[in-house]
């Protein structure tokens, strides 16, 4: 193996208890991947790209967000009060094991679904910390939609509970309202083409739980302001992005919301800004029948990014 894993569990300056695994690469390092997951799942599904990166230098941090993981009271679990919350846990974990590993070597942030709507969030609030941006299967919602969902959500908070688990809510929240892909909502569809994939993540105890009124509100309302020019105009213009997603998932609009996020970023004054959408792909295109074409896209991009981070740091040379 080309990689060495050590496990943690830490306790952060707001008393808050997170699982933590560095993998540190024993090729040369060429940048710190920061990996953070989705709603209702964990950092263990990582494994596989991992290793993929590791194995090609790259040291990897991943924790397991506020209601998620294996050693957490049943009672917290698919619950957070805040999504600023799960930034600022990002924020301690990433300067905690970054100094750790090599804080001079190209800090990278790779964020899927809730996980990327995290990673927006972070590089608004800490511009200048990032100098990489990996998004997957993000999540667009037109103005309409994201209004409708948002004050939706915020009568099933007031009237249901905040911390209630409704699996009807939690149904109608991720399943696709579009008519043309209504098979996507049997059987898990929209997670995976991939059945195998599928499988692991229904067998698995610690992924596909319901979670709380209040986290699908905030991942909403994240979703909504993460898309606001204001608020894009307040990140690093300089700092590459990636939006990776596949045709056929829903969260990204079947790709037309990728394309029109990229689009806003562009406009934003966001200068490097890339769009890869995989064919038949839905909304684990990490996880996907092709997921190591996927990784190698991931890889070659990254190499160009930090390159090109090589050259505008030694322009004299």
């Amino acid at each position: 193996m080309s990689l060495r894993r050590f496990n943690h569990r830490i306790t952060l300056s707001t008393g808050q208890t997170l699982e933590v695994t560095i993998d540190k690469s024993d090729e040369k390092p060429l940048g710190i991947i920061h990996i953070l997951h989705g709603v209702a799942e964990h950092k263990d599904r990582y494994d596989h790209i991992v290793e993929y990166l590791c194995k090609r230098g790259f040291h990897v941090i991943r924790h397991n967000h506020r209601g998620h993981g294996i050693n957490i009271e049943e009672s917290t679990r698919g619950h957070f009060n805040t999504l600023q919350d799960l930034v600022d846990d990002v924020k301690e974990v990433g300067d905690t094991f970054r100094n750790e590993l090599n804080s001079d070597l190209p800090y990278i942030l790779l964020g899927h679904s809730m996980g990327s709507l995290i990673a927006r969030k972070f590089v608004h609030d800490y511009p200048d910390d990032v100098d990489i941006l990996l998004l997957s299967g993000t999540v667009v919602y037109s103005n309409l939609r994201g209004k409708l969902n948002l004050y939706g959500l915020k009568i099933v908070n007031l009237f249901l509970g905040s911390r209630t688990k409704s699996k009807f809510i939690n149904n109608i929240a991720f399943k696709t309202t579009n008519r043309e892909h209504k098979d996507l909502n049997k059987d898990n569809k929209w997670i995976s083409e991939s059945d195998e994939n599928r499988e692991q993540y229904e067998q698995d105890t610690y992924a596909g739980f319901p979670v709380s009124h209040k986290v699908l509100l905030e991942t909403v309302k994240a979703t909504v302001q993460t898309k606001k020019p204001s608020f894009i105009k307040k990140q690093n213009f300089n700092m590459p992005i990636l939006l990776v997603s596949g045709k056929e998932d829903h969260f990204g609009g079947f790709g037309k919301g990728i394309k029109q996020l990229a689009s806003i970023y562009k406009r934003s004054g966001v200068k490097h800004v890339t769009v890869q959408l995989y064919k038949n792909k839905r909304h684990e295109v990490l996880f996907e029948t092709n997921q190591y074409a996927v990784y190698e896209h991931l890889y070659n991009w990254l190499i160009m990014q930090i390159k090109l981070l090589e050259k505008e740091e030694s322009p004299n040379e």
